[in-house]
């Protein structure tokens, strides 16, 4: 749902014909009308509003404040852009402000140690799912970069071992490789290696 800004509604569009006369006769020059602005109306909600409940690590209630959290998301529609299996349409300017805005809500709304316990739990429960190898691997970086952002930065093993931990399961023999791959592999050598994989089993597929 969107809101029409009231500084740009007076324009319908581009001007036509030439501009106004001057007094030496002349025609001035076209003025086009502004664009117009659309303001969505969950830019401007008040989370605790919707989410009365604050995370705390001493009292943990993370459950409780999730289904807020959920049901906040669910009201304006903006369920897919914090479920992991949901893929990102960057061309879409409309998408790239709803994803700003509900990450604006979790990293905004409440303390760093809070967001972090959102963040861990949405990094550790990420699953590939129908996502491409290169889809679920940008999801687990963005997540790792939101946690660092925080204050709580993800070694680089445990971002290869949380890739391993949900891959679909038509890849578990390449995890497996990897996973007995010495030194540990990083993270960038585990995704070329499911690259070259999925590269493969398509390849294999286009073939049948």
């Amino acid at each position: 749902m969107s809101v029409t800004n009231a500084s740009t509604s007076a324009g319908t569009g581009k001007g036509t014909g030439s501009g106004p006369t001057g007094a030496d006769g002349t025609k001035g020059p076209i003025v086009n009308a502004a664009p117009t602005v659309f303001i969505n109306l969950y830019c401007t909600i008040v989370v605790r509003s919707h989410v009365p409940v604050v995370l705390d690590l001493k009292n943990p209630n993370y459950t409780k404040w999730l289904s807020f959290f959920r049901t906040m998301c669910g009201k304006f529609g903006l369920l897919h852009h914090i479920d992991d299996s949901a893929l990102a349409n960057l061309d879409d300017p409309n998408w790239v402000q709803a994803d700003y805005s509900v990450k604006r809500w979790i990293l905004g709304s409440d303390n760093k140690e809070s967001c972090a316990i959102f963040l861990s739990n949405q990094f550790h429960s990420l699953v590939q799912g129908k996502l491409s190898v290169s889809d679920y691997c940008q999801c687990i970086k963005a997540l790792a970069d939101s946690l660092r952002d925080v204050g709580h930065a993800v070694r680089d093993s445990q971002l290869t071992l949380n890739l391993l931990r949900g891959l679909n399961p038509r890849y578990s023999n390449t995890a497996d490789d990897i996973a007995n791959v010495t030194p540990f592999p990083t993270f960038a050598q585990a995704r070329s290696m499911l690259a070259l994989k999925e590269l493969r089993l398509a390849t294999l597929y286009s073939t049948l």
